[in-house]
């Protein structure tokens, strides 16, 4: 199955259906696992984690967990059919992908035809690049990340929520970012999504 990046979710009817598309028609049994690192201060509790799982069951999976890169092991990846990676500091998020070995997993997954979804900061991460994350939101650096690659899927930095970035002000940062970035930028707006194959 492919991979599939959005900017805010699947909450829109567009965005649910072409999941859906995505998975078997029967979903009996079906298993996913939502990761929560990337939401510092909220993890499983945040408002999209809740309401992601919430449409996973309304869908027809079976089971839905959450994981955490900070406290569970990555391989707990390896018993679900889907994984849905959401947002929030994709800097942080990116750091313990790479450190927990998920990057390995979730490259080990898509090779073996597993659905693996992300949301904001999720998406951000396939990317070749989120340098640019760092240049338009400096204070999110806290880890005091350095080497900016990221996981590679796409050729190029994904920039979720772009249609946000429609003001003077931060045009003229997005733009910086385009100069200081050898790779293009993909912008996924808001109600967006992407399916690589």
């Amino acid at each position: 199955m492919p991979l599939f990046l959005t900017a805010n979710g699947l909450y829109s009817k567009h965005t649910m259906a072409q999941f859906l598309s995505l998975l078997p028609q029967v979903k009996t049994g079906l298993t996913a696992c939502i990761i929560t690192t990337a939401d510092i201060q909220y993890k499983n509790k945040s408002k999209h984690a809740v309401r992601t799982k919430d449409l996973f069951y309304a869908i027809g999976f079976a089971k839905v967990d959450y994981v955490d890169l900070d406290t569970d092991p990555a391989n707990l990846l390896l018993n679900y059919d889907v994984v849905h990676i959401n947002g929030g500091n994709p800097l942080y998020l990116l750091a313990r992908v790479k450190d927990s070995g998920a990057h390995e997993i979730l490259a080990f997954m898509l090779s073996e035809g597993k659905l693996v979804s992300g949301q904001s900061a999720g998406a951000a991460i396939f990317g070749s690049t989120i340098q640019h994350a760092d240049i338009l939101h400096p204070e999110w650096n806290e880890t005091l990340l350095t080497e900016f690659s990221g996981l590679g899927v796409l050729r190029a930095a994904i920039l979720p929520h772009s249609n946000r970035y429609r003001t003077a002000s931060y045009e003229t940062v997005v733009k910086k970012a385009m100069e200081e970035i050898t790779d293009p930028i993909l912008f996924l707006g808001d109600g967006e999504y992407i399916i690589l194959p």
